[in-house]
């Protein structure tokens, strides 16, 4: 049943070919996990799609402590129909699409691009779109128009077997300029006053990975874990 909303226009432009074969439920919520759990390495392998827990027991030891180096990473394997990834002795399974783009839960988008004062049930329908056109196709461009008619474009991408940072650009588009059909979801609200973009891809930052996948609030604090 399409949501009715109060003085919010949101349009989600898939093409008739996506809509008829999406494959993907985008979840809520990450779920995540102690690295130093007692299943932690049977988990990590049902994940991955490994019979034995090798390979994710040396992943468990060398992310386990506080100081880890790296501090977030990620684990995958070519047969596997998910990705592992995590950061500060904590992780989480993202499971992947029939064609191996990750199937990011909404938590993911959390702080990566926030219009200010829109509507949160539109902007969380906006965000759904985009996560469903990522995991089917590894792209999406997502575009926000503000009540003057500039807009913001967001442009994602993925590759298969990769999880821990979503990857984005961002174009501002003066009004009279904007296509609205070259966008996999937009999102128009007379109420946005602006938009919050974090961990962009910059080409003044040409090392940066882009947005951690788990969200930083979520990570607050020093997990209790051991130390390798």
């Amino acid at each position: 049943m399409q949501r009715l909303l109060p003085l919010t226009v949101v349009t989600a432009l898939l093409s008739a070919a996506v809509a008829a074969h999406a494959q993907v439920t985008v979840p809520e919520t990450l779920e995540l996990r102690r690295l130093d759990a007692a299943d932690a390495a049977a988990s990590i392998s049902e994940c991955i799609g490994q019979s034995t827990t090798a390979v994710a027991e040396r992943f468990i030891k060398e992310g386990t402590g506080w100081f880890s180096t790296p501090g977030s990473r990620q684990l995958s394997a070519s047969t596997g129909s998910g990705v592992v990834i995590s950061s500060r002795g904590q992780w989480a399974c993202i499971r992947t699409s029939p064609m191996g783009f990750p199937i990011w839960p909404l938590e993911t988008m959390a702080d990566t691009v926030v219009p200010v004062n829109a509507d949160p049930v539109a902007v969380r329908d906006w965000q759904r779109h985009l996560l469903e056109r990522i995991a089917e196709r590894g792209t999406a461009r997502g575009l926000l128009v503000f009540p003057n008619g500039n807009a913001m474009q967001l442009d994602f991408t993925a590759q298969a077997g990769s999880a821990l940072y979503v990857v984005y650009t961002r174009t501002f588009i003066k009004a009279g300029d904007v296509d609205e059909s070259s966008a996999h979801a937009v999102l128009r609200d007379p109420s946005i006053s602006g938009v919050k973009v974090s961990d962009d891809q910059d080409p003044k930052r040409p090392g940066h990975p882009g947005h951690l996948a788990i969200p930083f609030d979520r990570l607050q604090g020093k997990p209790q874990v051991k130390a390798p």
